[in-house]
Parts: structure tokens; C-alpha cells; sequence
């Protein structure tokens, strides 16, 4: 902001640093980008846009200025203690042909909103949706969701279980290779996802739950990753069941875990049904700084031919 003021040439050259990224923060910064994205010029430089948790008709403004060329979008948590803006959206948005991350807390007040992006988005790839804190979703009590057949990952913590099923039925989802949704979900009714090829059970660093092998074999035969807690309690696959694809298996610890614990994911892993396993990785905090790789109860693993490793951690 200040080199821009040197010149008119450095004011030209800092627009490719300044627009790339916006972030709709304040209302009092409106009026600033308001006015350069009325720009044809400046509205082709945005790529990322962080909503505002407030103002959605700033929002849908952003977006409807910007469309042809957003790639992320990222909806922040809504503050209890502010006002929203909801913004009447009476007129779709246009096509988001670009657009391919969203990443979205959901409430009550951003469900219009979020609605008519997937509707737009129709090159969307990656979609996470958590719930708010503050205010209840609805969402997933939409009559129809937009087909996402183009969609590669999803993740999903957080909202209301019994409308999950509805939206993974209904929502076309072909192309899923990732999805990341909490254990307890297993329990619902999920439609099989046979292009899945990763798993990761989250929420379950700090609490126990229930994997249940059965229903993810039967859901997601092709599946060749799964990520799950240490502290889950096993279902087994049942007679019959195969998981001829898996090949990796991340255990997930957030503390320091006893060397006998690993004792019911060996036994379960050395079943015939995981004859394709290849590698079981340590992952999460907990088995950091511990002599987890040569605990004498990985030996009936190791001796399969898998190896044990430790999740490489960024620095």
C-alpha cells in the first residue's frame, strides 16, 4: 500500500501483489475494494477471496464482480456479537469457471450463499464445510443440493449427522477419491462410494470411537488409504469381506500411547482380509519422541512384509 504511492508505474506493478488475495474484512474497507473491482482490469486479478462473516451482500457482490477467474473461497466463522447483513440474493451468480476450493463454516446465514456457489462452481474439486459455533446450520435441510460430479475431496465435521447421508446421496458425487468425516457417520446410511481411495476418520484424536472395518469395506471398495485413532474401538470386516485395495493404514495418536495398545490393530491387520497392506504409518503427536517403531508388537506386522513408519512431519 505504501510503494503503490511512489508512482503511477509502481502503483500499476503493485496491483498484481494487492488483488491476487482480498480479504473482506471491515465494512470500512468496502468502499476501497468496491471501487477497484468495478475495475474490469483489477476484478481479473482476484484469486482468492476471504468472505466476510458479516456482510453477505458485500459477498455475493465480490464474487458476481470477480467470477471468471476465484479459485479459493473461504467462508470465516460468523461473530455472535456483530450484526449480519444477509443481502438479498434474488439473481443467481454467474458460472465460476475457475473456482476449485471452497472452504466454508456453515449457518443459517451463509446457506444462500453457499447454495449458489456450488450451483456456479461447476469445476469445484475440494469442499470442506464445518459447523459454526454460534449459529445452527441448515444447509443440509436444502430441498435439492447441486450435482458436485466434479468434486475430488470433501470434508465434512461438525453438522447435523442425519442430513449427511442426504447430501452424499444426492449430491452426485462420481469423481470423490477423499473424504474426511468423523466416525460416528460409519452409522448412518452412506451410499457406497466406489472412486474412494482415502478415509480419514477425524475428531477422533481426543476421544474414543468406533471404526467399524464392515461398513468401510462395504461402502468403499477401493478404498487404498484410512486414517483412524488409536483409541477406536474395532468392528471387523465380516467372512467374505476384502480389502483388496488397501495398501496404507494411518494410526493416529495425540498422546503418548502404552506399546500394548497397538495389540487389537495388529490382530485385526494380520486378518486375512488385508492381505494388500503394505505400510502402517505413526501419525499425530503422541508418538513423537517415543521408541514406537521398535516395540517388539509390530514384529507379526513387519514379518507379513509391511512396513512400520513414522509420518513424516513438516518442520
Amino acid at each position: 500500500m505504501a510503494l503503490r504511492r511512489v508512482c503511477r508505474h509502481w502503483h500499476t506493478l503493485t496491483q498484481d501483489l494487492l488483488y491476487p488475495h482480498v480479504w473482506l474484512n471491515y465494512s470500512r474497507n468496502w468502499s476501497y475494494i468496491s471501487n477497484a473491482v468495478s475495475q474490469p482490469h483489477i476484478a481479473a486479478l482476484v484469486r482468492n477471496v476471504r468472505l466476510s462473516p458479516t456482510r453477505f451482500d458485500h459477498n455475493f457482490s465480490i464474487l458476481q464482480r470477480c467470477a471468471s477467474h476465484i479459485e479459493l473461497v473461504v467462508q470465516p466463522e460468523f461473530p455472535r456479537t456483530e450484526r449480519v447483513y444477509t443481502g438479498p440474493l434474488d439473481e443467481p451468480l454467474p458460472d465460476l469457471p475457475s473456482l476449485q476450493h471452497v472452504y466454508w463454516i456453515e449457518s443459517a446465514w451463509s446457506t444462500p450463499l453457499l447454495l449458489a456457489i456450488l450451483r456456479s462452481a461447476v469445476k469445484l474439486q475440494h469442499l470442506a464445510i464445518s459447523s459454526s459455533s454460534s449459529i445452527d446450520s441448515s444447509f443440509f435441510r436444502s430441498a435439492s443440493f447441486p450435482p458436485l460430479s466434479r468434486l475430488r475431496s470433501l470434508l465434512v465435521i461438525g453438522l447435523p449427522r442425519t442430513d449427511i447421508s442426504a447430501f452424499l446421496r444426492h449430491s452426485h458425487l462420481t469423481s470423490l477419491e477423499e473424504l474426511t468425516i468423523p466416525p460416528m457417520y460409519l452409522m448412518l446410511q452412506l451410499p457406497s462410494i466406489p472412486t474412494l481411495r482415502t478415509l480419514i476418520l477425524a475428531n477422533s484424536y481426543y476421544a474414543s470411537s468406533t471404526v467399524s472395518f464392515a461398513v468401510i469395506l462395504d461402502l468403499f471398495p477401493q478404498l487404498m488409504e484410512l486414517r483412524y485413532s488409536l483409541a477406536s474401538s474395532l468392528i471387523p470386516p465380516t467372512g467374505g469381506q476384502f480389502a483388496s485395495a488397501l495398501v496404507c493404514v494411518h494410526l493416529l495418536s495425540h498422546n503418548s500411547p502404552p506399546p500394548y495398545s497397538i495389540d487389537p490393530h495388529c490382530l485385526l491387520l494380520l486378518g486375512p482380509a488385508f492381505g494388500a497392506l503394505e505400510r502402517v504409518v505413526l501419525a499425530g503427536p503422541g508418538w513423537v519422541g517415543t521408541q514406537a517403531l521398535e516395540w517388539e508388537e509390530w514384529r507379526s506386522i513387519k514379518d507379513r512384509g509391511c512396513i512400520v513408519e513414522m509420518e513424516k512431519r513438516p518442520h
